[in-house]
């Protein structure tokens, strides 16, 4: 949006072309989303969907009953369904805007042929975005192999949190 000023996909296509280094990080970074196994996005969506296979048995000290494991297997199922769902997006959003030839309302050097010229610069990612966008891969590849990283110290608070509501 910040290079295009636009959030209408058809009008774009070409990133890897036009602007390589950005289309780079933004199929990374959907890839990661998709929750591709060794990506940090894959913590959040399959042990999610896993959880809801095998749900808890319930708490008689704390008048949790045993809750019929038809409806988590149901919530798994809907869980599923969305993953698909977003992986469908998230690849449609990727090959639109990354593959073929940049659009014809964008020329090869990154001038704008609209009405309003204030933003004729499309441009790749340069060093403050670098800076920026570095920690972050990082991060994605990191607490993607080695999970555990970011367990360590989510987990107390959660153990808590399931403590006060009764879990």
């Amino acid at each position: 949006k910040e290079r295009y000023h636009t959030l209408e996909i058809k009008r774009l296509s070409g990133m890897l072309k036009q602007i390589p280094h950005l289309g780079w990080i933004m199929g990374f970074c959907a890839m990661a989303s998709l929750g591709l196994p060794g990506l940090a996005g894959f913590w959040g969506e399959f042990p999610a969907i896993l959880s809801a296979f095998e749900p808890a048995k319930g708490n008689a000290d704390l008048k949790i009953t045993h809750l019929p494991v038809e409806t988590f297997r149901t919530f798994m199922i809907i869980a599923a369904i969305g993953t698909v769902f977003a992986a469908a997006y998230l690849l449609w959003l990727y090959q639109r805007t990354a593959f073929g030839e940049p659009t014809p309302e964008f020329d090869s050097h990154g001038h704008w042929h609209g009405h309003d010229d204030h933003h004729s610069d499309i441009h790749d990612v340069n060093t403050f975005e670098w800076i920026a966008w570095t920690p972050l891969l990082i991060a994605i590849v990191v607490f993607g192999v080695v999970p555990n990283l970011m367990f360590k110290i989510i987990d107390p608070a959660v153990a808590s949190i399931v403590t006060h509501i009764g879990g």
